[in-house]
């Protein structure tokens, strides 16, 4: 992951230390998680990115940390896998992106979710 982000933001320095190498070629040794971080930290990244393979691979954990950094590839999650269901990273994405919480049933949030979002996005229980 880190030679990846090298190369695209210091590709001057991953082509003096990797005169035949590619930074794409390095992909298939990423773990979901690190995709996940690559694609947040390196939207740009997604024109590269078989979505298909990616929904199969993909933890819903790695999707709400996808999406709670970059919210515009939402389009590409299937909502059906965590649409009004109980799940430990809703406070994740909703501290960050509370425009999702129409997905989510508040009401089994836990109560530790429950106080991280009060405390972080209280406007999500006033509607």
């Amino acid at each position: 992951l880190e030679l990846m982000l090298l190369a695209y933001w210091a590709p001057e320095i991953f082509k003096r230390k990797f005169p035949q190498g590619r930074a794409h070629d390095l992909y298939a040794f990423l773990t979901s998680l690190e995709k996940s971080c690559l694609l947040s930290q390196l939207p740009e990244y997604a024109e590269f990115i078989d979505w298909d393979e990616i929904n199969a691979e993909f933890s819903i954990g790695n999707w709400f940390s996808l999406l709670a950094y970059q919210p515009q590839f939402k389009i590409y999650f299937d909502w059906s896998k965590v649409e009004k269901r109980p799940n430990h990273y809703w406070d994740m994405l909703l501290k960050k992106q509370p425009q999702f919480a129409y997905h989510c049933d508040l009401q089994k949030l836990s109560p530790e979710q429950r106080q991280k979002l009060l405390k972080h996005q209280p406007e999500i229980f006033e509607r």
